[in-house]
């Protein structure tokens, strides 16, 4: 049930695309903002990619990164993930 859920929440809303050349300024600004909070350069970039692609959630198993916080987009472990999309039974 499980892994059901989490692949047709998967098929249904992580095809985005960013072209570099629309972006790039906009995602290094905002992601030099984001390591000025302590986050590593490779996850701030990556969290700046997710924001400009609208996402809802960006799941990471990273500490540090758990901890910042933003308005426009909240960051998870995969385990709440899970729970939240409905997958939290074991039956």
């Amino acid at each position: 049930m499980r892994r059901t859920t989490i692949r047709s929440f998967l098929d249904k809303n992580t095809v985005v695309y960013l072209d570099e050349a629309d972006y790039k300024e906009q995602v290094d600004e905002l992601a030099k903002e984001i390591t000025a909070t302590g986050v590593k350069s490779a996850d701030a970039i990556h969290t700046a990619c997710a924001i400009f692609a609208n996402c809802d959630f960006l799941l990471t198993t990273d500490d540090r990164l758990l901890k910042y916080k933003s308005e426009r987009i909240e960051i998870i472990d995969p385990i709440e993930f899970i729970k939240r999309i409905g997958g939290e039974n074991d039956d």
